[in-house]
């Protein structure tokens, strides 16, 4: 047996104390049939925070207990305000639809009427357990309401940043070798400029070479034209 309704978590309302201490008077002489046919609702005093309303519905359906309307979960904040808060959740079943041929889901509420506890391993394998007693809260008309959603603004679309050069590391027109220096003082030391430096300075001794040689000449051709002119005077 199932039922479709849920709920979502939401904080703790206030209620009116002498209202909330005449209903739980009145409960106090209410039989199992009584409770069948006003509608059965547990409580669960603590649970998880990772525990959804939805898991809590599916081991009480996976029960048979009755037709399940909805299961409330509440948001408690403790006393001390440096210790977390948790969740309570309240299970509803539909009036009239609690499982009286269920030998397990009579007895168990035959004890909680008797203002004991049950003990619920709601996982198997596992050592955790819920406490479920009876509900002595009147049952709201609706679920409570979940939370509203945060509100989602489009932000304006971000600007590019000028591009910073690093001038603190090496360029890349240094790194290819395309700074003018550097080519200038490369093309000085390359073998091609090595070469023509030196076949300049070849040509340059043969024309100095040549220059000697005139001279020479010049003076020889001088020397033997006033020994020739000396002889004739005497």
């Amino acid at each position: 047996m199932s039922a479709i309704a849920t709920s979502a978590t939401t904080s703790v309302n206030t209620y009116n104390a002498a209202e909330a201490k005449a209903f739980r008077d009145e409960l106090q002489s209410r039989t199992a049939d009584d409770w069948c046919s006003e509608g059965v609702s547990f409580c669960i005093p603590r649970v998880f925070n990772n525990i959804s309303y939805k898991r809590i519905f599916t081991v009480f359906k996976n029960l048979r207990w009755g037709f399940l309307e909805r299961v409330d979960t509440i948001r408690v904040q403790p006393k001390d305000t440096n210790k977390k808060p948790y969740k309570r959740a309240y299970i509803h079943f539909t009036a009239g639809r609690f499982n009286k041929r269920n030998p397990e889901a009579m007895a168990a509420l035959e004890h909680m009427i008797a203002g004991n506890d049950v003990q619920l391993e709601y996982e198997e394998g596992k050592q955790w357990y819920w406490l479920v007693s009876l509900s002595h809260a009147r049952k709201p008309d609706e679920a409570p309401k979940p939370p509203k959603p945060a509100n989602v603004t489009l932000a304006a679309p971000r600007t590019h940043r000028r591009k910073v050069l690093d001038l603190s590391s090496e360029t890349p027109s240094v790194k290819d070798g395309n700074d003018p220096i550097m080519a200038r003082a490369m093309a000085s030391n390359s073998p091609s400029s090595t070469t023509s430096k030196g076949e300049e300075k070849g040509e340059e001794q043969k024309e100095g070479e040549a220059y000697d040689r005139f001279e020479n000449a010049t003076a020889m051709e001088l020397s033997s034209s006033c020994l020739f002119s000396g002889h004739e005077s005497d």
